[in-house]
């Protein structure tokens, strides 16, 4: 198993315009320096950059990752 030094990933959602509510995975450093935003491609998810994301975390980079595959997981439409 693998240990991560840095802040746990926590989500939030926001809604986009069309309707769809997407779920964003962040991992926010005390202190925070500098901020990445991650894009994955179609069919994969954002939990794939856990692992970078913590070692940015490190050195106060903050991460986000939106998960952009409309209708997949936990990205649904609103109402």
């Amino acid at each position: 198993m693998t240990s991560h030094v840095g802040p746990a990933m926590s989500q939030e959602y926001i809604a986009s315009p069309d309707g769809w509510r997407l779920r964003v995975r962040c991992w926010q450093p005390d202190g925070v320096r500098a901020v990445v935003a991650f894009a994955h491609e179609p069919g994969s998810a954002g939990i794939r950059y856990d692992g970078i994301a913590h070692v940015l975390a490190t050195h106060g980079i903050a991460s986000y990752a939106v998960e952009v595959d409309e209708g997949k997981g936990t990205t649904y439409v609103c109402g």
